[in-house]
């Protein structure tokens, strides 16, 4: 039995006339199981209970896995027969009507028409009434919806960002977002905007390329309508790494040592670094403080659009060394986290700055001095009792040592559980991640993501991907 969970987009009447009918259109061989399938898997969803997590063979590793998961748990999305979701397969216009039905269950804003080449027999024919009748999709010139024709990624985007009637996109900044912003349809540009500061777009592997004219895949589209879930609050704000956000959140980025010679993967050369902060400059961005940061996701405080929030973790010696002068120079902010029970430890290749260091730090206005709690451990892993022990001590000997309020953390290793996003209020006015941990209904402030720089990123061409600008 196929159960359904593909996609597949339309564009509006108006914007398919300048379009190219596709002509090498790939068919899906539906059956009336099919459509039993379907119609199971839409009626039995319910959102307002806790559902079992249901999981496939072939999503673990995959960048779409958490949105996959979260559909296929909430009865959106199953598999197939032999335990696969199939994430890189393309899909057909019928199949993305029956799951913008399913999930989006649109409401009508027009009258239903008959296309010539669906018939009340077809196994998505009402599926495809309820998309175009919610404004979702639409028919051809002559008429015709073409049910078993794949769609691109262009036309999945402006389908959704049309049916969710979506504002507030530029299309001149097109071209900021994408390298091959050319490449999109005049048409389609006010839609893919929309869609952008919207935070509907992702693109894998390479956050600056739209690929607009490729057919989209099963797992693309799953990112689509998770983030049409979250734009409707009928799912938590969970950012997937490869999506577009940083229209909504100022840029942050997470840094650990910057040295001479990198010796691990987390480590930044101080020529590299050299060469990133200066872009920073030379574009113009504002360093934020973490209080300016706060208000920015508490209090929606307006900030220029090119500000970033600077994080140093764990408390490296090399970066007193080689990344203060350089921040001093450019006159940046930047905050760095430490885990109490390491200052001032020596020996090895990476020694930790001591409590005088970060007293001189503090000192500075520039610079700020928080928690990274106590031993560095996982704290997805630790009892409530341990984590209140990394939280409250880690706060109250920051405190004491520097003679100042510790109200920010960062989790070590991003690990973080559901247990620890109750305790950290208590303590802390919010706390950072990375983009690869936590688990899906995590608070949006006590989450927050962290773009990871590395010794990886050898050219300046690599750290601008990395950080989609």
């Amino acid at each position: 039995m196929f159960f359904i969970f593909s996609l597949s987009a339309c564009v509006d009447e108006g914007q398919i006339i300048n379009q190219e009918i596709m002509e090498n259109a790939s068919h899906h061989d539906c059956t009336e199981t099919s459509a039993k399938s379907y119609q199971k898997t839409s009626s039995s969803k319910n959102l307002n209970s806790p559902q079992q997590l249901f999981s496939v063979s072939d999503i673990n590793g995959h960048w779409a896995k958490f949105e996959i998961e979260y559909l296929i748990s909430n009865n959106y999305a199953s598999g197939y027969p032999d335990g696969t979701f199939k994430p890189n397969n393309f899909l057909t216009r019928a199949e993305f009507a029956a799951f913008i039905s399913s999930v989006l269950n649109p409401t009508p804003i027009r009258t239903a028409i008959e296309f010539p080449d669906v018939p009340t027999t077809h196994w998505a024919y009402n599926a495809i009434q309820k998309a175009y009748r919610g404004g979702f999709l639409s028919g051809y010139p002559d008429g015709t919806f073409m049910p078993s024709a794949n769609l691109t990624r262009t036309q999945s985007l402006v389908a959704i960002s049309n049916g969710l009637n979506l504002t507030g996109g530029d299309v001149a900044r097109l071209s900021s977002y994408y390298d091959d912003a050319s490449q999109l349809a005049t048409w389609a540009k006010p839609s893919i905007a929309n869609a952008t500061i919207n935070n509907l777009v992702a693109n894998y592997p390479n956050k600056r390329n739209f690929r607009a004219n490729e057919n989209t895949t099963r797992g693309e589209v799953s990112v689509i309508l998770y983030r049409a879930l979250v734009k409707q609050n009928r799912a938590t704000d969970y950012k997937n790494p490869y999506l577009i956000t940083y229209d909504r959140m100022p840029l942050v980025v997470m840094y650990h040592e910057v040295l001479t010679n990198p010796i691990y993967g987390s480590d930044v050369s101080t020529p590299n670094f050299i060469e990133q902060m200066n872009f920073f400059k030379s574009q113009g961005y504002r360093t934020l403080s973490l209080d300016e940061f706060y208000e920015v996701v508490t209090n929606h405080a307006v900030v220029p659009q090119k500000s970033v929030l600077l994080t140093f973790d764990d408390g490296y010696i090399g970066n007193y060394t080689n990344a203060l002068p350089i921040l001093e120079q450019h006159n940046f902010k930047a905050a760095f986290f430490v885990h109490t029970g390491f200052v001032g430890t020596t020996g090895g290749s990476h020694s930790k700055m001591s409590w005088n260091q970060l007293r001189s730090i503090e000192a500075n206005s520039l610079f700020e001095v928080e928690s990274h709690t106590v031993n560095h451990g996982y704290l997805e892993n630790m009892t409530p009792t341990q984590v209140q022990s990394e939280l409250a001590n880690s706060k109250a000997t920051i405190e004491s040592q520097l003679n100042k309020t510790c109200e920010y953390l960062a989790y070590p290793f991003g690990s973080y559980s559901e247990e620890v996003t109750r305790q950290a209020p208590t303590y802390f006015k919010i706390a950072f991640a990375v983009n690869f941990f936590g688990y899906k209904n995590a608070p949006a402030n006590y989450s927050i993501p962290r773009i990871g720089i590395g010794k990886d990123l050898t050219t300046l061409a690599l750290f601008r991907q990395r950080i989609n600008r």
